[in-house]
């Protein structure tokens, strides 16, 4: 049996202070050095480190006096404020645990990475030889590759921002279900499962979704987790291929201080634009969580879906779900045009 202790122990945990910003890279030009060499920087090198940490504590009060010291040193800038936000936002805003976005040129690949330290000043930096000539750099680490056509629709827009550094924390979920498929947030839950079919899909296999409640009910009743059904909600965001994206937002409390979701409770479901390239772990414990069970069959026991067995068989059903979705959709859209 699959106890609350181990499904504990595999749910990614996400701070809820966790920041999200976009650092660009000159137009694509230090995108390979970044990745590779595991660092983003800034430019404006006559600006140290040493001097931004003098600045007054206070965010406005240390904007205003680096936007002098920016105009004094570059008097030919338009936007001296400009210029001084960024900096400050990068020595003083981005934090270790934080998430950066390194798009490439076009920002066609791009990187989500880790904060993995402090600001710091590159001694060996050379202009003119191709590298990355600035000073104050961020450690990071790549937590995932993936491509800006494999980010759901909405979170695209964040591209349109052309500043070296972006807050892009409104976009904070559509980057949470690109590196994780199973994490908890503040007083949340998530399961992200991938939908990869084109194929049409049909209204009855959407509704054989309904067999997700006896999987809870097989958890609650194993765990003597009370389960109230009449309490889940359900929205929908049609977009194939695509993700669901489960979230209980209710916690209870195990003996020995041992936490899990009240499964499912307040349930929402939102289905988003796949990311194909996304990084699936093999444990058998997310592999039954994200399989759902056969939901072809009715005689499937709720241990063998947590356990993962019969992958491959539980997959093929779930395909035919998307499938049969998408057939409907289909006729829903040749209907709506053929009435105009």
């Amino acid at each position: 049996m699959i106890t609350i202790e181990q499904l504990n122990d595999y749910v990614q945990k996400v701070q809820e202070s966790t920041g999200y910003w976009m650092v660009r890279t000159m137009g694509g030009d230090y995108y390979e050095e970044f990745d590779k060499e595991g660092f983003v920087a800034i430019g404006y090198n006559e600006i140290t480190r040493h001097e931004i940490n003098k600045l007054d504590a206070d965010w406005n009060k240390a904007n205003v006096q680096l936007r002098e010291k920016v105009k004094k040193l570059f008097p030919d800038v338009p936007r001296p404020g400009h210029i001084a936000s960024q900096l400050l936002r990068f020595c003083r805003s981005i934090k270790p645990g934080d998430l950066i976005l390194v798009p490439s040129h076009s920002s066609y690949r791009v990187s989500i990475c880790r904060v993995t330290g402090s600001v710091y000043d590159e001694a060996y930096v050379k202009d003119g030889n191709g590298k990355c000539p600035f000073i104050k750099r961020l450690p990071i680490k790549v937590v995932k590759h993936t491509t800006r056509l494999d980010l759901p629709p909405k979170a695209q827009l964040m591209f349109n921002s052309r500043h070296p550094i972006s807050d892009i924390s409104g976009y904070a979920p559509y980057l949470d279900n690109a590196i994780s498929d199973f994490y908890s947030k503040s007083d949340e839950f998530h399961l992200v499962l991938k939908i990869n079919t084109t194929e049409d899909v049909s209204t009855y296999s959407f509704y054989a979704l309904d067999k997700i409640f006896g999987i809870i009910d097989g958890f609650c009743g194993e765990q003597n987790i009370a389960n109230q059904k009449n309490d889940v909600i359900l929205k929908v965001q049609m977009e194939s291929p695509g993700n669901l994206h489960f979230i209980s937002s209710n916690k209870i409390n195990i003996n020995n201080n041992k936490t899990t979701t009240q499964v499912m409770r307040a349930l929402r479901i939102t289905r988003r634009r796949a990311v194909s390239s996304m990084t699936i772990a093999r444990h058998p414990l997310a592999e039954g969580l994200r399989s759902l069970g056969s939901l072809g069959g009715d005689n499937s026991l709720f241990n063998d879906y947590l356990k993962g067995n019969h992958v491959s068989d539980l997959r093929k059903d779930w395909e035919a779900v998307g499938s049969d979705m998408r057939k409907v959709l289909n006729a829903n859209r040749r209907q709506l045009y053929a009435a105009r």
